[in-house]
This record gives structure tokens, sequence and C-alpha cells, in this order.
């Protein structure tokens, strides 16, 4: 690395080579030194120019321009987010950083179907807990026809790929096989 040479395994001569080296964590690399964790040349070899990018829940201001530049790249055909899903992006506190951001953006934009996404098409890790509305409809309802609706609405959004709902409902495609023949739903052998 420092004199800009590479010599092979087995090989008696050395060759130069122009390469640049970067590097990347989300330690702290003196402390790791200091731990003896990290050896302190290998440090002093590598630090030329250090670029500190702070966490995502420090630069609010990036949310949302990431956020639409994500759903572009995946083509999505409405390219918007709702008001309330802006504002659901811009209040969470992304933990995962920028992987997380594009993963929640792709998320939104299959289960929106091309619409406009919305917090319903979001994580729910992103949009906090949902607050049930308490009706009479939705009380009286049995745990089965929820199911049901619940196992179509999936469905529906996956465009009918019974794999796909399968993942996303958390159950093997078998399961949901039989879960769509015992609501009465025509399904392919």
């Amino acid at each position: 690395m420092e004199d800009g040479e590479v010599r092979r395994v087995g090989d008696t001569r050395a060759f130069t080579v122009d390469v640049r080296i970067v590097c990347a964590t989300n330690q702290d690399l003196r402390s790791c030194i200091a731990e003896r964790r990290f050896r302190e040349d290998v440090y002093y070899r590598l630090r030329v120019f250090t670029l500190t990018v702070p966490p995502l829940r420090e630069r609010r201001d990036d949310v949302l321009p990431l956020a639409h530049m994500f759903l572009k790249q995946e083509g999505h055909a409405s390219g918007r987010f709702t008001p309330k899903a802006l504002r659901a992006l811009e209040s969470y506190r992304w933990p995962g950083n920028v992987r997380e951001l594009a993963n929640s953006v792709k998320h939104g934009a299959v289960l929106s179907r091309g619409a406009d996404v919305d917090t319903v098409h979001l994580p729910d890790e992103v949009i906090g807990p949902r607050v049930p509305t308490a009706n009479v409809s939705n009380i009286s309802r049995t745990l089965a026809e929820v199911e049901r609706e619940h196992v179509v609405r999936v469905l529906e959004a996956c465009g009918g790929r019974q794999i796909d709902a399968a993942r996303l409902l958390g159950i093997g495609r078998t399961t949901l096989w039989r879960k769509l023949r015992a609501f009465g739903i025509e399904v392919e052998d």
C-alpha cells in the first residue's frame, strides 16, 4: 500500500500498481486501536482522506429526496407519495440508514401497484402502530372473515402471484393454497 507495489506469492519480482483503496466502517477506529482490535500502522496507511457521513436520522433533509430517487429507480408508475406517506417517512428515525429507506420505498412501490404510495403501503415499523377504528362492523366480524379479506388483499397486491403473497404473509405456498380453497377462492393446482 505504501510503495504502490505488489509481489505475487512465490514471485521474485514486484510490479507497480496504480490503485486507490476505499474503506468504510461504522466503528470508531481510534478506540479499536486502543482496544487492540485494529492495527495502528494499517490505520495510518489507510487514513489519507477521511469523509464522515452522519447517519440518516441526523440528515432529515435528505430523507425525501432519497425516497423520491428510490421510487423513481423502482420504475413506479405514479412516482409519487401521498402527503401522509411523506410525513411518515420524514418522522421515522431510520435506524437502518439509507438501506432501510431504500427497502421501505421498494416495499411501498410493490404494494401500491402503480398508485401513489400511501402509509398503508409502507412497512409497519415506518408508520408506527396502526390504530384500529373501533366501530361495530369491525368488531362483529369473525376471525375467518378478517383473515380471508387480508389474504385476498395481499394476493391482489401481488398481482395474483401466490408465491409472492405467501412470502408477504409469512406462510408457505401450500398453506396459502389450502387457505384459498377453504375460503372458496378459485385456485390453480
